[in-house]
């Protein structure tokens, strides 16, 4: 990256930093002038100072940078990561990048999700990802995306997971509301996952419609357990997840994430509900024009009942979405298991 760009870049940042959350879009759109890229970069960095109120201090500007270039680069196909060999990149997100790889050893297709470089020498960061590999790995379910390995290389810590032919309901939904018999289907196979996860003691707290994969073969596969928390865990594990810092994806958060406060399996509850929403009307109950607005959303305004924007969902269903929807946890499905049951009786 030259160093003007990166100066550019610097001073958006700082510009923006400066202005309330609500009013960062509009500052952007002018400021950045269409330039997508140089407002991909800035957003990144926005992003990652959301993570933690001392991260962007915690590493020096000059490494930020380093952060845009390594992220505008990825791992080349070719390389070899331990005993995987890179193929292709599959998606990029806050806690790692994800390629499509060859285990060398036995021959077969996984994914492989990496944390950044830049971010190894992150204590916090760290433990977060090794702990994302330990929690996912004890899941054992047909709908649960299978934990191969996890280890270390040069820079890279990895994961290594079963590869997932097929399209994320965010691909699947793109194309307009979802037919009732594979919505429900989707659905219960979801809700059954995140319901064994619960029972180990796991909260996901990032159920969005980007971490469901649906196979060929109808099977739908839940992914990234990256910001799960065990349940009463205890001191170590929550002083992973700083108090007053918001984690997950605005849209599907529920009110308690979008406030900051403490998430239970209740909130894998409403996020869940607004994945059924998406399914069932082709849009989010409570997405806006900006990050702020929709946070303001999930907390104060009510949504639309799906039944209202489609009318021809099975009768039942969209009762269910309100219910998992509450804003109030003690108003929703008080376990996931209660959900699922509901879900399979309107599928009968």
């Amino acid at each position: 990256m030259r160093p003007e760009r990166w100066r550019r870049i610097d001073a958006l940042f700082q510009a923006a930093v400066d202005r309330p959350p609500e009013g960062r879009a509009a500052f952007l759109d002018e400021a950045c002038a269409g330039d997508a890229d140089l407002r991909r970069e800035v957003e990144l960095l926005l992003s990652a100072d959301r993570q933690g109120g001392d991260f962007i201090d915690a590493i020096a500007m000059g490494a930020a940078a380093s952060l845009i270039a390594a992220a505008d680069r990825g791992v080349p196909p070719g390389t070899v990561i331990s005993r995987y060999r890179v193929v292709s990149r599959i998606a990029a997100g806050g806690m790692g990048d994800v390629y499509r790889a060859e285990d060398t050893v036995l021959g077969r297709t996984v994914a492989l999700k990496l944390l950044p470089a830049w971010l190894t020498a992150d204590a916090r960061l760290r433990a977060r990802f090794v702990r994302e590999a330990r929690l996912a790995s004890a899941l054992d379910h047909p709908n649960v995306c299978t934990i191969f390995d996890v280890g270390r290389s040069d820079d890279h810590l990895f994961i290594a997971m079963r590869y997932v032919e097929g399209a994320t309901i965010k691909e699947l939904v793109a194309q307009g509301p979802l037919g009732p018999v594979r919505l429900l289907s989707i659905a219960a196979q979801s809700a059954d996952a995140i319901a064994a996860a619960h029972r180990r003691g796991i909260i996901h707290r990032d159920v969005k419609s980007s971490n469901i994969v649906v196979a060929e073969t109808g099977q739908a596969v839940v992914l990234d357990f990256g910001l799960a928390k065990l349940m009463d865990a205890g001191a170590s594990a929550s002083a992973l997840t700083r108090s007053g810092t918001v984690l997950g994806t605005p849209a599907y958060m529920s009110p308690e994430q979008a406030r900051g406060a403490t998430a239970d399996h209740r909130s894998d509850v409403f996020s869940l509900g607004v994945v059924i929403y998406e399914m069932a009307t082709g849009r989010l109950p409570f997405e806006r024009g900006s990050e702020a607005a929709t946070l303001t959303a999930l907390v104060r305004d009510p949504h639309v009942p799906a039944a209202e924007v489609n009318p021809a969902l099975p009768a039942g269903l969209s009762e269910i979405i309100d219910r998992a929807l509450a804003k109030d946890p003690a108003a929703r499905y008080q376990s996931m298991e209660a959900m699922l049951d509901d879900l399979r009786r309107v599928g009968e």
